[in-house]
């Protein structure tokens, strides 16, 4: 009864009373946007340029869902990435803020062949140049995570 009310108030606010829909099309039309827009799936990037662009900018963001789905899956990215994800949960909300801010820069960009990329960015946070390698695997690109921190630490 309560949401026939409020629909009936959303109806009027919006001036369709007069018009030829129903409360029930309009709730339909409500969800069915609703649904629409919440079950959209981020589109993957197709180049292994984008890949990196998509993976630096939601690392830096905190944004693990979206870089963890472009990091290349084996045990040691996934390990790698969970030290990363640690380190960064751990900082001050003004160093998030900080590498959120951050600009980056690609000093280098090897296409080695078809399957395989180098990369070298820095950010002008940190301005320290730190390695990439994309690997493509079913004809998409992934991060090779580890690759940029063997032989490394994060601090």
């Amino acid at each position: 009864m309560m949401l026939k009310t409020k629909t009936s108030k959303a109806i009027k606010a919006l001036g369709l009373q007069n018009n030829n829909f129903s409360s029930s099309r309009i709730i339909i039309l409500i969800l069915v946007v609703l649904f629409t827009s919440c079950s959209e799936k981020k589109s993957r990037p197709v180049t292994s340029m984008d890949t990196a662009r998509l993976f630096i900018e939601s690392s830096l963001n905190g944004d693990f869902k979206t870089a963890e789905n472009l990091l290349l899956k084996n045990q040691s990215n996934n390990d790698w990435y969970r030290t990363f994800e640690a380190f960064y949960n751990k900082l001050s909300p003004e160093q998030k803020e900080k590498y959120k801010n951050t600009n980056y820069q690609i000093n280098s960009f090897n296409e080695v062949n078809d399957t395989l990329c180098l990369l070298n960015f820095s950010n002008d946070y940190r301005n320290k140049p730190m390695e990439m390698r994309l690997i493509k695997t079913s004809n998409e690109w992934f991060v090779d995570f580890s690759y940029s921190y063997q032989g490394d630490k994060i601090q």
